[in-house]
């Protein structure tokens, strides 16, 4: 029973690992794609801007079709 109980407190603490760690992921790139939303300005500021959208478009994975 112990064991039981110690492995769901493992599993547990795992999945709580992983929702932080996707949580702070969706934080740091809501921010970046912030920061690259205002088409304005410079030609050269605006280019680097879509650089780094195109960069985390790449970093996103496809979802699974059902």
């Amino acid at each position: 029973m112990f064991q039981t109980l110690e492995e769901q407190v493992k599993e547990h603490e795992q999945y709580k690992q992983r929702y932080i760690d996707a949580f702070d992921w969706v934080r740091k790139t809501r921010i970046d794609i912030q920061q690259c939303s205002d088409p304005h300005g410079e030609k050269e500021h605006t280019i680097e801007k879509e650089r780094k959208m195109t960069e985390i478009a790449a970093t996103m994975k496809e979802g699974k079709v059902c």
